[in-house]
């Protein structure tokens, strides 16, 4: 994988709260899992996101996933 796609949508009203692609520098694999760092500003805490993201490598999507995840200010949280 080179490359991560990955869009968060607030599932309050759909808008897009985050979407970035992000090259390897940027995230860390780890087993059959990718490791990465958003940071984003929420209207409310908690706050739930739709959330999309696609593994890609020299420009092919090998992964895509998407599910719904509650972020809680100043917590990490990862996705099942």
């Amino acid at each position: 994988m080179d490359t991560v796609w990955v869009e968060l949508r607030r599932a309050s009203d759909s808008t897009v709260a985050y979407s970035a692609s992000l090259s390897a520098s940027q995230f860390a694999q780890q087993s059959d899992s990718l490791i990465l760092t958003i940071q984003l500003d929420l209207r409310t805490s908690p706050e739930d996101f739709y959330f999309r993201a696609q593994a890609r490598g020299a420009g092919v999507v090998y992964y895509e996933v998407s599910g719904q995840v509650t972020a809680v200010a100043n917590q990490s949280v990862s996705t099942p």
